[in-house]
């Protein structure tokens, strides 16, 4: 069944284009395609990430919007449910971009709560279908790292295992000169990026940057790319 929660409270489905002459396709959003105005910093990690990386997560969405930032994850658990959770916690403005369909049913039930609450509060759910449409494996969180890295101005990756999706998102957000942070925390992942390993094979990398991801170290980094963030206009 859809998600039936979502339709019946008379959510309107709403057609995104997206602002990027690189990504010609409609998008599907689900609440308030206001969401999308203004600049958004992705905070995205990996499924293994402990509770203290989450923790710094969760503080990062939260310091990101009161200063009026959104923030863009997916909405898997750890790192990207804290996020929207805390960006929420603020009163502030989330995006999450899903792997599947709108109208797919989001298990568990406390995922498909957090989602509720996104799109009640003025947030939005954001896929490349509307339909009742599962996710097909790996080639789906790669489409949604590809459109979260489309959608947000900077990146920051907190806990990525060296197999995280959220890799991914970094990647593409580095070949669009985007800028991409790295909490210098123990994972894998984490440790190649700040190594200037982008862990990339294939041609479809070949242009990644030399130089390695910057290290989000404390409150007064993320402050300055904040600062940063707040001149951003679309062009």
């Amino acid at each position: 069944m859809p998600n039936e929660n979502l339709i019946t409270k008379q959510i309107k489905t709403v057609t995104i284009h997206s602002v990027y002459s690189a990504y010609s396709s409609s998008l599907r959003g689900l609440g308030d395609d206001q969401a999308l105005n203004g600049a958004l910093l992705a905070i995205v990690g990996g499924y293994a990430a402990n509770k203290q990386a989450c923790r710094i997560a969760y503080q990062m969405a939260q310091q990101a919007v009161r200063q009026g930032i959104g923030v863009i994850s997916g909405l898997s658990d750890n790192i990207d449910k804290t996020v929207h959770e805390g960006a929420l916690a603020a009163h502030g403005r989330t995006v999450a971009v899903l792997p599947y369909g709108l109208a797919t049913p989001i298990l568990p039930k406390d995922r498909k709560t957090l989602a509720e609450k996104i799109v009640q509060r003025g947030g939005l759910l954001v896929s490349e279908t509307a339909d009742e449409q599962a996710s097909d494996g790996g080639m789906a969180y790669v489409r949604q790292a590809f459109l979260i890295a489309r959608l947000c101005q900077a990146v920051i990756v907190v806990a990525a295992e060296s197999a995280a999706s959220s890799l991914h998102t970094a990647r593409y957000a580095a070949l669009n000169g985007q800028p991409v942070y790295v909490f210098p925390d123990e994972q894998a992942g984490s440790q190649a990026l700040l190594a200037g390993d982008w862990l990339a094979g294939g041609r479809a990398f070949s242009e990644l940057p030399e130089q390695p991801a910057q290290p989000m170290v404390d409150h007064e980094s993320l402050d300055r790319l904040l600062a940063q963030l707040k001149t951003w206009t679309i062009k």
